[in-house]
């Protein structure tokens, strides 16, 4: 049985779109829990306070996240194929990236599930460039104004 038909399939993307969209909704909702599910430690406490606080920049992945997951979503809407498959790309960095800061404020533990899901992006990159429609088939041309 094969769960996905391709790098396109509209359930693989919508899933994905989903998933983002719920964890950007739930980092809004509690923005404490997503940090520790992130990876990253609470800001330091405030004077007054003796519990860490969160950080705004917390609220701007939420708003990252979704964003993400509706452009995955509308993309493939529009059969945006080619601009579907650089989105998967920036995924590929954004998620490698993520780890990278992860790991320098809370090790390498933590950091092993954004590089894994850095990893899952590339193999999903790699099958949208070798499908049919994928990206080899796309040839840029340069036409001079001679």
């Amino acid at each position: 049985m094969v769960l996905f038909s391709g790098p396109f399939d509209p359930v693989l993307v919508a899933a994905m779109s989903a998933i983002f969209g719920v964890r950007g909704v739930r980092t809004f909702l509690a923005p404490e829990s997503m940090y520790k599910e992130i990876g990253l430690p609470l800001e330091p406490p405030k004077p007054e306070s003796s519990k860490g606080t969160v950080s705004p920049l917390i609220y701007v992945n939420a708003l990252y996240e979704i964003a993400y997951g509706m452009c995955l979503l509308a993309l493939k809407h529009e059969c945006q194929r080619r601009a579907l498959t650089v989105l998967i790309l920036a995924g590929v960095f954004m998620n490698l990236g993520f780890g990278i800061v992860v790991w320098r404020c809370s090790g390498p533990k933590k950091a092993s599930s954004h590089w894994l899901l850095g990893v899952a992006f590339l193999v999903w990159y790699w099958r949208c460039w070798v499908s049919p429609q994928g990206m080899q088939n796309y040839r840029i041309t340069v036409h001079s104004k001679e």
